[in-house]
């Protein structure tokens, strides 16, 4: 039973890095899902051998998955071909920035099936303090927009400085952090909607 608690507290503090990393700049981003991207990836391979259940199989469970896996490579590729294509990106000429790209894209690509193969895994006690650590980094990224909005400030470096009233989070541009809302927004209602009282527990 030690060993499985550990395994779990391991598997929760790279859930909850990646969760709190979404709160962040590109960078730290990259940096928290490549690192534990691997280590999720090398998770799966041991649990396809110790379930005797083929890797594609476990990544990739049911037709839904199967359609989003595919969805998503299909945006990468789409993204590749029209940086080709755009004469006036200076990396249409460049095949080692497509790679780049392919291979950066591919962390966020991939990372959330290899992470729900393992969350599948956890017990119910750890699913709830994964729960609460997302969201109380909504929380305190919602405190941080909205005093923004009424005072105008930014990190810049290590300081603060004063900025237009405008949300931008810790990301280094307003657009990125509506974006990243926008990508979050749906799930966090999808759950509100699906178990409210779950939800309310654990606030």
């Amino acid at each position: 039973m030690a060993n499985v608690s550990k395994s779990n507290k391991i598997k929760i503090f790279c859930l909850a890095l990646i969760c709190i990393s979404s709160a962040f700049g590109v960078a730290f981003q990259n940096i928290a899902f490549t690192i534990f991207g691997a280590y999720f990836l090398l998770l799966n391979v041991q649990l396809s051998k110790e379930k005797n259940i083929p890797f594609t199989q476990l990544l990739l469970p049911t037709q839904f998955h199967k359609r989003l896996f595919g969805f998503g490579l299909i945006f990468i590729v789409w993204q590749i071909i029209a940086t080709i294509i755009n004469q006036k990106n200076p990396l249409h000429t460049n095949p080692l920035a497509m790679i780049r790209y392919l291979m950066g894209n591919s962390v966020f690509w991939l990372g959330p099936f290899l992470m729900a193969t393992q969350y599948r895994t956890l017990n119910s006690k750890t699913k709830n303090t994964l729960l609460k650590t997302g969201l109380l980094t909504i929380t305190i990224m919602g405190a941080v927009a909205l005093s923004q909005y009424a005072w105008g400030w930014r990190i810049q470096g290590i300081q603060f400085a004063p900025d237009i009233l405008r949300p931008r989070g810790f990301y280094s541009h307003p657009l990125t952090f509506a974006y990243g809302a926008l990508m979050v927004w749906p799930f966090v209602v999808g759950q509100l909607m699906k178990n409210p009282k779950r939800i309310l527990n654990c606030a």
